[in-house]
């Protein structure tokens, strides 16, 4: 476990049995916020102190894969920064995680909404659109997300999902074309083309590997 970790842990510990310290080691009360202040990342993208705190604490039980908790922490951290991009954007994929679609979704778009441009938020704000079933909209997120980002593969390739599942297998042909000529050795794309070529019954076409 990373010291940052530890000692955020040690923090807890602390916070929660203040009997097992006595006058002499000084008072938790006090020693606590020291020890969690030093567990703070020294560049963190969570501006508000208070709020990165419990972004760390967040940030353990993810990785704990304990999604319930995490959300607790983090509608706990927004409640003290609630305009902050990053935990809006953190808190909507554990929202995902834990089948809160829609929350997922409006907190992504107050990342987006905060930096546009950025295409981490962009690409979370597409999947968790996707996850909530609203391709159309979801599509053009990730046509958003290749406009700041022309050579994003993994939106491409989304893109021409959204297509076909939508019913326009050509224009996911397309597109799929397009990412198979673009990196001839990424698989995927040509797997997915080759799916539609057979379920369209047009097994000739699947061995164009290249065009």
């Amino acid at each position: 476990m990373k010291l940052r970790s530890l000692l955020l842990l040690l923090a807890i510990l602390i916070s929660n049995a203040p009997a097992a310290f006595s006058e002499e080691n000084g008072d938790p009360a006090k020693t606590a916020p020291i020890l969690a202040e030093s567990a703070r990342e020294e560049n963190s993208p969570v501006e508000d102190e208070a709020a990165d705190l419990d972004y760390i604490r967040a940030k353990n039980s993810i990785f704990e894969q304990k999604y319930s908790e995490a959300v607790k922490y983090l509608e706990k951290a927004l409640k003290k920064d609630p305009k902050s991009p990053h935990l809006n954007n953190e808190i909507s994929k554990v929202y995902s995680l834990v089948g809160e679609f829609d929350k997922a979704v409006a907190a992504a778009k107050i990342s987006v909404e905060a930096d546009p441009k950025k295409v981490e938020y962009r690409f979370n704000l597409a999947e968790a659109l996707t996850s909530a079933k609203s391709y159309a909209e979801a599509r053009k997120e990730y046509s958003k997300v290749l406009e700041l980002e022309p050579t994003n593969q993994r939106a491409g390739l989304l893109v021409a999902i959204i297509d076909s599942e939508m019913g326009d297998d050509a224009k996911a042909i397309e597109s799929l074309s397009k990412l198979i000529r673009e990196n001839s050795d990424n698989p995927i794309p040509l797997f997915y083309r080759a799916r539609i070529y057979l379920e369209k019954n047009q097994i000739e076409e699947i061995g164009r590997a290249h065009v």
